[in-house]
């Protein structure tokens, strides 16, 4: 599921910033986004991607979500992001497989259509311990980041073990740590990569704080990656530029001009259309929403994943 040319376009959308919103919200707000990039000029369209969140007991109920469901019937391919909710040690030991992780597979082979799967985004946050993006402070039981990306790999690939064990055919994985400036630099990122057979995206989440400019934000995660990794795909899975900027426009021109002959290993981008924590926010301005539909009708960002 990687376009053969141009990349996938996505969104998160939560205008309003609940915390626990229903889940159909997620599909009226996703929808709403869509008229309003065809009010602003845009084509007549359905983004390629749509993401999600979940909780570690959460994702096993995925086939009730209507918002999922609403993706499927307009051709989204939903991207589930599903947190970590124990230590790796436990989930590598398959103490979990019974109550979490194989109902969730087959939940998610249920749906015989495909989608991405991003378990444990943003590890690295969490590498210091404490709670980072609401996942389970102590999913990594060693300070040692050489047993710590052990105990990464080891977690990860037993999960994605149960999927195949659990018929979970549709599923594509992202590997998908932060990728901010400072993430990249911290450790390195790639020694937690689980390899080619168990991850077939490479994902990361970066926003441009500091109004550098897309490209500028874009660059420590693309050569990590492509040094390493060569013949993945890559997706933008969170990225955004502060609305109070005034900045969007710049930013998402900055995407269209510089994806296809910069970043070529970049196949999927998706815009983090929320508040974040204060003082942060994420959301497209009205200028931004122009902004985006043009971008959106740009044929590099046409690209719509096929069904199975």
């Amino acid at each position: 599921m990687v376009p053969g040319n141009g990349v996938f376009l996505g969104a998160f959308v939560n205008p309003e910033g609940l915390q626990r919103p229903p889940r159909s919200a997620f599909a009226r707000a996703i929808n709403a986004l869509e008229s309003q990039m065809r009010a602003a000029g845009g084509a007549d369209r359905v983004l390629a991607m749509h993401l999600h969140f979940y909780g570690w007991r959460m994702l096993v109920n995925v086939a009730g979500d209507p918002s999922v469901a609403d993706d499927f019937a307009k051709g989204r391919t939903p991207v589930l992001t599903w947190t970590c909710g124990d230590s790796l040690e436990a989930i590598a030991a398959g103490r979990d497989d019974a109550e979490i992780v194989a109902p969730v597979a087959r939940a998610i082979a249920a749906l015989r259509k495909p989608v991405m799967l991003r378990w444990f985004h943003e590890f690295n946050l969490n590498l210091s311990g404490g709670r980072a993006n609401g996942q389970f402070a102590r999913c990594f039981e060693s300070a040692d980041p050489r047993v710590q990306a052990e105990e990464f790999i080891a977690a990860w690939r037993h999960v994605h073990d149960v999927f195949v064990r659990e018929g979970a055919a549709n599923v594509s994985w992202v590997w998908n740590p932060d990728a901010g400036v400072k993430s990249v630099r911290r450790v390195d990122l790639m020694s937690f990569f689980p390899g080619t057979d168990y991850a077939d995206w490479i994902g990361g989440d970066f926003y441009d704080r500091t109004g550098a400019g897309f490209t500028t934000a874009t660059r420590p995660f693309y050569d990590m990656a492509h040094a390493r990794c060569t013949n993945v795909p890559l997706i933008i899975a969170e990225t955004a530029q502060q609305a109070a900027s005034g900045l969007q426009p710049q930013y998402f021109s900055g995407m269209t001009s510089d994806l296809p002959s910069l970043f070529p290993q970049v196949k999927a981008v998706i815009y983090f259309d929320a508040p974040g924590l204060p003082p942060n926010d994420w959301r497209l301005s009205r200028e931004g929403i122009r902004a985006f539909a043009k971008m959106a009708s740009d044929p590099y960002f046409r690209a719509m994943p096929r069904a199975l």
